[in-house]
């Protein structure tokens, strides 16, 4: 049960970083006028979740390598 415990703290403690990751990247952007998900042409369509904990980490470096992973298009 302690183990059960630990892990599910662990799984919790990471969405809520990825929430709080996601939140920032998408302010950060709409500082460009970029939406997230967004309709417009230029808009950034995310496929992949890892990429908002991956561009706070790593920056302009990062936005672009996870373009080249796929991670996200426009």
């Amino acid at each position: 049960m302690k183990i059960f415990s630990m892990v599910a703290a662990t799984v919790l403690c990471s969405a809520a970083l990825q929430a709080g990751a996601k939140e920032e990247v998408t302010q950060i952007f709409a500082l460009a006028d970029v939406q997230m998900n967004g309709t417009r042409p230029w808009d950034i369509q995310v496929t992949d979740e890892r990429f908002y904990d991956r561009v706070l980490a790593g920056g302009s470096l990062a936005f672009g390598e996870s373009y080249m992973d796929g991670w996200w298009n426009s």
